[in-house]
Order: structure tokens, then C-alpha cells, then sequence
């Protein structure tokens, strides 16, 4: 766990868009957080299951953060994923 928060950590440093970038909501639900940071050229798509269940899900760029099951079409119980969008 420690690893993973210090690689968290970092990537948050690395990519200026988490910090500073502006923050568009794309789905906010019981379930499912879904939102965009972008700051100049980078541009990042976060989502967040929140349940204990599969949610629906598409993939828009390269993964670069990913934590659970996460497939071409759902997202698994309690996983993330942070996309860079090109």
C-alpha cells in the first residue's frame, strides 16, 4: 500500500493537469466517478468505481494508472483508471 500511494504520489507531480488543470465532471453517481483534468496539451480522463459491482465502461485513451479489472467494456468493483487523452 505504501508503494502504491508513493507511485500515486508521483504521478500526481509528474502531470501538471492533476494540480493545476481544469476539471470537468463527466459522470458523478452513486457508483461511478468520471471526470477530466486538462492543462494545456494534457489532458486526463480519471473514473472511480465506487461499488461492489461492474459498471459500464469505454475506453477514450491510454491507460496510464490502473488499479482493478477493468476490460473493454466495464470497469470492475472499486477499480480505477486514469487515461491520457490525446
Amino acid at each position: 500500500m505504501l508503494n502504491f500511494t508513493r507511485r500515486a504520489l508521483q504521478f500526481r507531480r509528474d502531470h501538471s493537469a492533476l494540480r493545476e488543470g481544469s476539471l470537468r465532471i463527466l459522470e458523478a453517481s452513486d457508483n461511478l466517478l468520471s471526470f477530466e483534468r486538462s492543462l494545456g496539451h494534457q489532458r486526463l480522463r480519471c473514473t472511480f468505481n465506487l461499488s461492489e459491482d461492474s459498471a459500464p465502461f469505454s475506453t477514450c485513451g491510454k491507460a496510464v494508472v490502473r488499479v482493478g479489472d477493468i476490460d473493454g467494456g466495464s470497469i470492475g468493483p472499486y477499480a480505477a483508471v486514469i487515461e491520457e487523452i490525446e
